[in-house]
């Protein structure tokens, strides 16, 4: 954050001496850079490049003529220039410079909570979307020197906001709230995300940092540093470390208990993954624990096929093929789910059927889009369900749990069996609809402290994340994307409900003022797919560059880290309910898992042949990298 900030000071302190405008300030100054300057060293150094056959942890090299592009610990791209009321940092503000309305009024007209749910989709869909992302996203928040967090809204800094450290921008509550103002609570703590080096060291606006590699790399399941993937492995076999408790195989524990977790009792300690939010939720930490799972299979069957290979070859095959699966499963099973077939097609997104695919382009950088990680991927928090459902075997429900109970609270995921039910519950249970409704677990009671009976609303925390970013508007979105700009409310009609353009005509001023995100997730979806035309094309751009410019992507051939033909062919074969079948006691599964049981996609037995799987036999004699 520290770099970040000095070349973001050093733009503003030129901008202001040569009184430039905010636009001169937001592109011209990017021509210069302060590579041979007194703060240089605010630049980051880049090693040289090894040839090899697997990926580094934190994505260095994975493009060899630009080694830091889809680097973890690297600024986010833009799709488009930022919008920030001083070309610079300032958040963006109204067409006519008055404030921008206040984000939780935002929220409470634009996405209100009702219970709609999804006639396709389980809420696996929500779940595997929310671990995609936790693959790809995490922007980093500024912080005190120590690390410790800081606060925008006690009572002190309330009557003083000088005294506000300078990262605040805190979400003012309305007096006449109708949800907060029983608490009488007047603010929602918000902490600007801190400032990232810009690429090659230019001067120029704030950009965010990525705390994450770029690529589809399966890093949530390995870390996304050296440093964090030593810490997740066991050194013995490839295999990764996990702990048993009454005969489950889970993820490792915390050894340092500052997490904040709610410890009801010694033996429901936090766990650890390649990811730091992996016990945000349970469902998300037993998606985790699934692919935890997956790889010390796969690295077990590489050892029974090629014993005398060591632990570090072990371990690397095994990642090289779990990362392929998940690759395969999110272009094959939860992309068209997500855009339909017409985008798909439209922005080559659709997998090879058999060889290679020859796609891969040096020339395109995989990087995040800042507006995909601050507010287009930001779409699923309207298919989450207020309550999730543990199933048993029989299909009875076990017990349901409010979303709001289980936030970095892992006791339900020790309690023998559990795990299965949360699978089960998974796979059956349908996801919410994509639409403008939100679960108020989500709005009213986000990281709910147990017993306080109020949370953070995540859809005002999105519409403020968006304007700290400088994400331009809905309206420079949609032009971005090919349509029509809204010149007036009564136009949003056509690509909304009718309930939803009046919501949007009585708190903004201006059509050209529409945060992104709310009018994202209220558009109607595209045909065959999840979602709106604006959010589709967001998400597709984002996940082309992703599969044509990783150089480790599955289906690429001719390069020294390739598959072989044979091996492809067994790749393709991966589901997501394979993957269920395989690492867990779950005896039915859909062959689709992310699409409800229906006569065509009925539950089947794991141990029979209608669900295909991964024939490692291939790996076996593999030629290896020392």
């Amino acid at each position: 954050g520290r770099d970040g900030l000095i070349g973001l000071e050093a733009t503003r302190e030129l901008a202001r001496r040569f009184n430039l405008d905010s636009t001169q300030g937001r592109d011209g100054l990017q021509r210069f850079n302060i590579q041979n300057t007194v703060i240089a060293d605010a630049c980051p150094k880049i090693p040289r490049c090894p040839s090899t056959k697997y990926r580094s942890a934190d994505g260095l090299c994975n493009n060899l003529r630009n080694r830091e592009w889809g680097k973890s610990l690297t600024a986010f791209e833009r799709f488009m220039p930022p919008n920030y009321a001083d070309g610079l940092t300032l958040p963006r503000v109204s067409i006519d410079g008055s404030p921008l309305p206040n984000p939780r009024v935002v929220s409470v007209a634009a996405d209100p909570d009702a219970d709609f749910p999804n006639q396709r989709n389980t809420l696996m869909l929500m779940q595997f979307a929310q671990f995609v992302d936790h693959d790809l996203t995490l922007t980093g928040v500024s912080r005190f020197r120590n690390g410790s967090a800081i606060t925008c809204c006690d009572e002190e800094l309330m009557a003083n906001p000088s005294k506000r450290h300078y990262a605040c921008m805190p979400i003012e509550l309305p007096a006449d709230d109708h949800f907060y103002a029983q608490f009488r609570l007047r603010c929602l703590e918000f902490v600007r995300s801190v400032p990232a080096p810009r690429p090659k060291c230019t001067l120029g606006p704030r950009e965010q940092l990525n705390q994450l590699t770029a690529y589809m790399d399966a890093s949530n399941i390995y870390g996304s540093t050296e440093e964090e993937a030593k810490s997740l492995r066991s050194f013995r076999d490839g295999r990764l470390a996990s702990t048993f408790f009454s005969r489950d195989e889970l993820l490792p524990r915390q050894t340092d208990s500052t997490q904040e977790c709610n410890e009801q009792g010694t033996d429901f300690i936090c766990f650890r993954a390649g990811d730091e939010r992996v016990n945000e939720q349970l469902s998300l930490t037993a998606m985790h624990t699934l692919w935890m799972r997956e790889h010390n299979r796969v690295a077990a069957e590489l050892h029974r096929l090629n014993p005398g290979w060591k632990d570090e070859i072990l371990y690397q095959e095994a990642r090289r093929i779990v990362a392929a699966e998940f690759q395969h499963i999110a272009f094959n099973e939860f992309l068209p789910i997500l855009l339909g077939r017409n985008v798909m097609e439209q922005f080559d997104l659709l997998l090879t059927p058999y060889g290679y695919s020859h796609s891969y382009d040096p020339e395109l950088n995989a990087g995040i889009g800042n507006v995909f990680a601050a507010a287009a991927y930001r779409y699923g928090h309207t298919l989450v369900q207020g309550n999730i459902e543990l199933i048993n075997e029989d299909g009875s429900v076990h017990k349901r749990i409010p979303l709001a109970t289980q936030f970095f609270n892992p006791a339900e995921i020790y309690a023998p069996g559990n795990l299965d039910r949360f699978y089960r519950g998974l796979i059956s249970q349908p996801a919410q609809t994509y639409d403008r409704f939100v679960t108020e677990q989500l709005t009213n009671h986000l990281y709910e402290p147990l017993g306080q009976g109020f949370g953070m609303d995540l859809v005002a925390l999105n519409i403020q994340r968006g304007r700290d970013h400088g994400i331009p508007s809905y309206n420079d979105w949609r032009e971005y994307c090919g349509m029509a700009r809204i010149t007036d409310f009564s136009q949003l009609a056509d690509i909304m409900t009718p309930e939803s353009a009046q919501a949007f005509g009585r708190v903004y001023k201006y059509p050209d003022d529409i945060d992104l995100f709310p009018a994202g997730v209220n558009e109607r979806s595209v045909p065959g797919g999840t979602l709106g035309p604006t959010f589709a094309c967001i998400v597709a751009e984002q996940f082309r560059r992703m599969k044509n410019g990783d150089r480790f992507w599955y289906e690429n051939g001719g390069l020294e880290s390739s598959f072989n033909e044979v091996q492809v062919e067994q790749i393709r074969k991966a589901s997501l309910a394979r993957i269920i079948c395989d690492n867990t006691n779950l005896q039915y599964v859909q062959p689709l898992a992310m699409i409800r049981e229906v006569n065509w996609n009925p539950k089947v037995d794991c141990n029979g042949q209608d669900i295909p799987r991964v024939d490692l036999d291939n790996w076996q004699n593999e030629p290896v990298w020392t």
